[in-house]
């Protein structure tokens, strides 16, 4: 069986230790993007999955100087507005696998607006 438990501090050093590392490296800006898995609930609604570790990413990315964008809210607004689905395809599970091209679109429409907040500042 596999253990699900991680060690939060040991994951902190680690990920600190690493983007320490790309700080020190480049000093320009360095952004991650993240696009949390996606799973259409027995109701119909979209369920976003972030991974257990999100926030203490996101926390020593800010701690290191490091932008972090979250597509999820993106996803769920189009998905509540459109009803499609930023993963899989038609051969596919609806919702499953790689980035569609809805999904495409709607981190590209994220990142230009990340831009533009960026070029306003």
């Amino acid at each position: 069986m596999k253990n699900n438990s991680i060690n939060e501090e040991e994951y902190r050093t680690v990920i600190t230790d690493g983007l320490s590392l790309m700080r020190s490296c480049f000093d320009g800006p360095i952004v991650f993007i993240y696009h949390p898995t996606t799973k259409i609930q027995t109701d119909g609604t979209l369920k976003l999955i972030r991974s257990q570790t999100l926030e203490i990413f996101k926390e020593e990315c800010e701690h290191v100087g490091i932008d972090f964008i979250d597509t999820g809210d993106a996803f769920l607004e189009h998905y509540n507005k459109y009803h499609e689905l930023p993963y899989g395809f038609a051969n596919t599970t609806p919702g499953n696998g790689h980035l569609n091209e809805v999904g495409h679109k709607i981190m590209a429409d994220v990142i230009i607006d990340y831009l533009e907040e960026v070029e306003r500042k």
